[in-house]
């Protein structure tokens, strides 16, 4: 239950009543907006796409452009696939446990490195599981908007949450 995305299912509804509200989509037919809510790609974590993007690379058939966008997303899958399951495996351990580095560092530096090995495994597996998303989404012929860059370059908390978090910031 808890990998259900509910919360995306909440604000893509939330995002398609408002919009609708405001005369903001022009066309929508109930299987394109079951697409839209239960869009298998990012209906986990996101990114959270706008009803009128979907509804455009749904409604629109460019075989030229979604050949190179396939390619463009199988490359993203590997690039994600490789994150999540050929780097975080190999240091998620000492990301949540710090006393790996005691034997070579005392305590205080060993919670450091254990820290910064922890920040690296939030953003490895987070961008990577952004890229498999967004990467199946092109494979399918559906460009969804990026919803990571680079947080660990913000200048601040709120450039780093922005960054962090693209689609939901601009939701």
């Amino acid at each position: 239950v808890q990998k259900i995305g509910l919360s995306y299912i909440l604000f893509r509804n939330i995002h398609w009543l408002i919009e609708s509200s405001k005369k903001s989509i022009h066309s929508s037919d109930f299987l394109t907006f079951l697409n839209y809510t239960f869009f298998f790609p990012s209906f986990l974590a996101g990114p959270i796409d706008r009803y009128n993007n979907f509804h455009y690379w749904i409604g629109n058939n460019r075989l030229t452009y979604q050949k190179s966008l396939f390619f463009a997303g199988v490359t993203r899958v590997f690039l994600g696939a490789f994150k999540t399951i050929g780097i975080v495996p190999l240091i998620i351990v000492y990301a949540t446990d710090y006393t790996q580095f005691i034997a070579d560092f005392p305590p205080i530096i060993a919670l450091l490195f254990s820290l910064l090995a922890y920040s690296a495994y939030i953003y490895l597996d987070f961008s990577g599981y952004s890229d498999i998303a967004i990467g199946t989404a092109y494979m399918i012929g559906i460009k969804t908007p990026e919803n990571f860059n680079s947080p660990y370059i913000a200048l601040n908390i709120s450039d780093f949450w922005k960054r962090w978090h693209i689609t939901s910031s601009s939701f």
